[in-house]
């Protein structure tokens, strides 16, 4: 993305701030172009193009750290020489790629034909579902995920979700008008998750990937209980942990009464207990990576609300240095780019294959083709959860940086993963910080010795 160009009245604006946030970006844009030109050496033209990003680098490196009148024609002369210096690097990289196809015909519906066909038969399975949940038969699994006391708050928001989502699949049918309805096609949302809910109550819509609209039957109609938990108009769910983290069977009944993934575990021990194993137990390193998993799923939250809405960044804004009464609106919008783009790449390393050991000498070790295991090491002086999961924490955010994976600093990923009850929602900070401070200390119904999710 051009780095855009100096207004010409920043009068309203922090000079300082103005001038550190462009030179911040343009650093790291610099710094991923010639990433990209020593990846490619050998293609045409490398040299002259090599050539025009020293200059350009060069170019910032010489202006002043104040900007003010005088310093605006600098500026805008070395913002423009380095969107000139993307848009060759750019064409170096797709040299030889191949083109992408076009003329393909649009589908009948948002979804397409074949979307809609397994949206009708998932949300056929979430009513099925949702009358398990009514009933007697499934009271036990119920309360092993969230309690005895919940029991009667479970069923009935349960009940709530297939209208929810009901309504959602009639508004995408009747393509109605009047802005985003209904479900719709998720091209844009990140590759870890399956389906996206925005907003909750008349308004919301859910984004679905394509991915989980043609995998199993059973894991869509769960994933759609998940977000249709998002969407009620009382009492909307959010995000503490998600499933298959040992941090699920670790939220205190009050947060699992609010925590969509427990909804959608729910939906399989009901469905499809067979495929289920037992629920995990815990020592210091399993205590550590559910924190980790959970806070940094938390920021990823965060950082995704605020890079679509300005009105939830608060107190991150300040954090980033991306306050648009400060810097303008189009360089903050920048910066919370760089900070959801740079905790998406984080998420595939500590929601994939992540081991976490405790002993030894502090490292990260990626293993198997493509580096699809990472197993995070963390000195015996860390003793709680809270220090190792902030120490691996670190380990991680550091080498992303270093390899050019994050455009946000690693102190700042670093802060904002570690702190994150700090920087989320106001409602949450206090539930949040309360479950990080008892992770380890309490044992959770749901992780009581000898039961399983067929038992529980």
């Amino acid at each position: 993305m051009p780095l855009p160009n100096v207004p010409t009245d920043f009068s309203g604006l922090d000079a300082s701030a103005l001038a550190l946030a462009y030179q911040g970006i343009a650093g790291r844009m610099s710094r991923g172009l010639k990433g990209v030109l020593d990846a490619n050496t050998a293609a045409p033209d490398h040299a002259r193009v090599l050539g025009r990003w020293t200059n350009a680098r060069d170019t910032w490196s010489g202006l002043p750290a104040h900007l003010d009148l005088k310093a605006r024609e600098p500026f805008s002369l070395a913002v423009t020489k380095l969107n000139a210096v993307e848009a060759e690097v750019m064409k170096v990289f797709l040299a030889g790629a191949a083109p992408s196809p076009d003329g393909a015909a649009p589908p009948e519906t948002p979804l397409g034909i074949e979307g809609m066909a397994a949206l009708r038969v998932a949300l056929d399975d979430v009513r099925s579902v949702a009358r398990k949940v009514a009933g007697d038969d499934g009271n036990l699994k119920i309360m092993g995920l969230f309690g005895q006391a919940n029991l009667a708050a479970v069923k009935e928001r349960f009940a709530r979700i297939p209208p929810a989502l009901d309504r959602l699949f009639d508004q995408t049918t009747a393509k109605s008008a009047g802005g985003v309805r209904g479900f719709q096609p998720g091209h844009d949302i990140p590759a870890t998750i399956g389906a996206l809910a925005h907003g909750s109550g008349p308004d919301a819509f859910i984004k679905v990937s394509l991915a989980a609209l043609r995998g199993p039957r059973p894991k869509l109609a769960a994933t759609l209980v998940h977000e249709g938990s998002h969407i009620l108009d009382r009492t909307p769910t959010v995000d503490f942990a998600y499933r298959d983290q040992n941090a699920l069977y670790l939220l205190s009944p009050t947060l699992a009464l609010d925590n969509a993934p427990h909804y959608e575990q729910l939906a399989l021990n009901l469905s499809s207990p067979e495929n289920l194993g037992p629920m995990p137990t815990g020592d210091l390193p399993a205590f550590s990576l559910a924190v980790l998993r959970s806070k940094t799923t938390r920021a990823w939250v965060r950082a995704y609300a605020a890079k679509t809405n300005p009105q939830r960044r608060g107190e991150i804004a300040e954090l980033i240095g991306a306050r648009a009464d400060k810097i303008g609106e189009v360089l903050a919008g920048m910066l919370f780019n760089e900070l959801f783009a740079s905790l998406d790449h984080l998420m595939k390393t500590v929601l994939g294959n992540a081991v976490l050991e405790v002993g030894g000498a502090a490292e990260l070790v990626f293993t198997g083709p493509p580096a699809d295991r990472c197993v995070i090491r963390v000195p015996a002086s860390c003793t709680t959860p809270a220090a190792v999961s902030g120490f691996a924490a670190e380990l991680l955010t550091t080498q992303l940086w270093q390899s050019g994976g994050a455009s946000t600093e690693s102190p700042l990923l670093t802060t904002l993963i570690t702190d994150i009850q700090k920087y989320d929602d106001g409602p949450l900070q206090d539930r949040l910080a309360r479950f990080y401070q008892g992770v380890g200390l309490n044992k959770p119904i749901s992780n009581a010795s000898g039961r399983s999710p067929e038992q529980a």
